[in-house]
């Protein structure tokens, strides 16, 4: 919640951090199950913003803790993996955008 108002203010580099740091201090199955998705969104806010290596980076993130689920296929996992897979679109179309202006 506390990394949501972060990102809800614009603090992007923050709200990674509270990530992070609940996933450090947490074994907890909804923190790693979440992950993913927590990843996706600071990479659809970095995106926002126009900064496009930190989508690339939180992007990488989000794919990393969805892999590290090992869950199998019908998982809700998959969920996430369409979502990661829209952002990362959405970044192809933003760099290619970036590059031909």
């Amino acid at each position: 919640m506390i990394a949501q108002a972060c990102l809800d203010s614009g603090q992007l580099g923050r709200a990674e951090l509270l990530i992070a740091e609940a996933l450090e201090v947490t074994s907890s199955p909804f923190a790693s199950f979440y992950a993913p998705e927590a990843h996706r969104v600071a990479a659809e806010h970095r995106l926002l913003i126009g900064d496009l290596p930190g989508a690339r980076e939180a992007l990488r993130r989000a794919r990393s803790t969805c892999l590290a689920l090992e869950a199998p296929l019908e998982s809700p996992a998959l969920h996430f993996e369409r979502n990661i897979a829209r952002t990362e679109d959405a970044l192809r179309r933003e760099t290619r955008g970036a590059r031909s202006s």
